[in-house]
């Protein structure tokens, strides 16, 4: 499968997963090291998370760094096919406060990459744009902002 989606040339296609364990598209099978601390830490496919959603959930989440998924690929390449921009690609996080923090890191990127050195970022008054330290950075809350100005 190629891959819109990944870094890496040849993702591994993750199609199912339970418990600790994630299975790729040959049946290989792989220990899910990273998932548990990142956002599945109760395991895949676990059957009173699938039922209370109404359908079975075989792989719920596969870490990006690794796997890709026919899900994610299929969204990618929906994503990329609207995107105004030759050979589109697109990162996938894993929520709001990742996203902001990775379209800061692209775009200090590219300016650094065009020999820029900008370090100045605007943001609304009472934006919020998550909790990471990265994204308080860049959002109006005092409050929330206050106590780690100093990092």
């Amino acid at each position: 499968m190629s891959s819109v989606f990944h870094r890496t040339p040849d993702p591994v296609v993750a199609v199912r997963a339970q418990g600790s364990r994630i299975y790729d598209e040959s049946g290989g099978e792989y220990i899910d090291a990273a998932s548990g601390a990142v956002v599945s830490n109760i395991g895949h496919g676990d059957p009173k998370v699938a039922a209370a959603l109404g359908s079975s959930v075989d792989l719920d989440y596969a870490h990006p760094s690794v796997f890709t998924t026919p899900a994610m690929e299929s969204y990618a390449r929906a994503v990329a096919d609207r995107v105004p921009v030759d050979q589109a690609r697109v990162y996938q996080t894993s929520g709001g406060a990742e996203s902001i923090e990775t379209a800061l890191k692209v775009a200090r990127s590219y300016h650094l990459a065009k020999g820029e050195d900008r370090a100045v970022l605007i943001a609304r008054e009472q934006s919020y744009h998550g909790n990471t330290i990265g994204a308080l950075r860049v959002s109006h809350r005092p409050a929330l902002r206050t106590p780690y100005e100093p990092w």
